[in-house]
């Protein structure tokens, strides 16, 4: 391999380090989100659903409130199951220089309070349980949720909390050098590939 794009891979490997570090605490923040998003959620019903809180009755509602406190407690968990797999983090995609295109592609660009689409998708699978659980005791409008597979999605824009955006602000700052890093390495595979090409040219 040539000397150059070995030096840069070393860097990069260098920076996935540095990223694995500052996406501690985006999960961190996310399971704050998705608690206080859930806890939001199920608050809203009870409030918009006061006939039907009064026909449940204690007896009613208590499972209900059981099943809430369970997913409330299950999110820690949860939130870590999902957003330390790797899949949702472009930068811990294996790197194959024979596909230049799919290099090209890994950025995690933030638009306002925007989040990049796999990391906003992430959060809202946090929120499959309450949905589940709201539209399984019809205390929220089923066009607020959608069947995706085999979850529930909100259907609308997500509040994004001020500490979660910040954190993702910081890892996209650092992203952005690894981006860089990723075009240095096109660029030095091309040229490696050009010269050995030439190299075979001549020794024919």
């Amino acid at each position: 391999m040539d000397s150059n794009v070995q030096s840069i891979l070393k860097k990069i490997q260098a920076k996935v380090v540095e990223l694995d570090a500052l996406r501690v605490p985006i999960i961190k923040e996310s399971i704050e989100f998705a608690k206080n998003v859930t806890n939001s959620f199920m608050q809203s019903a009870v409030m918009n659903n006061p006939d039907e809180i009064k026909k449940l009755g204690a007896d009613g509602l208590k499972p209900i409130k059981d099943e809430f406190n369970n997913i409330i407690n299950s999110l820690d968990t949860l939130t870590r199951d999902v957003l330390e797999d790797d899949k949702v983090w472009v930068y811990k995609r294996e790197i194959d220089l024979n596909n230049i295109e799919e290099l090209e592609s890994r950025n995690f660009s933030i638009s306002g309070s925007r989040l990049p689409d796999k990391l906003d998708d992430a959060l809202r699978s946090l929120l499959s349980p309450i949905g589940a659980l709201l539209t399984k005791h019809k205390l929220d409008y089923s066009d607020n949720w959608k069947k995706s597979g085999n979850q529930v999605r909100y259907s609308y824009g997500l509040s994004i909390t001020v500490g979660l955006l910040e954190s993702a602000k910081i890892f996209s700052r650092k992203h952005q050098e690894y981006e860089s890093l990723m075009y240095e390495l096109k660029e030095a595979n091309k040229v490696s590939q050009q010269k050995a090409a030439l190299s075979f040219w001549d020794n024919i």
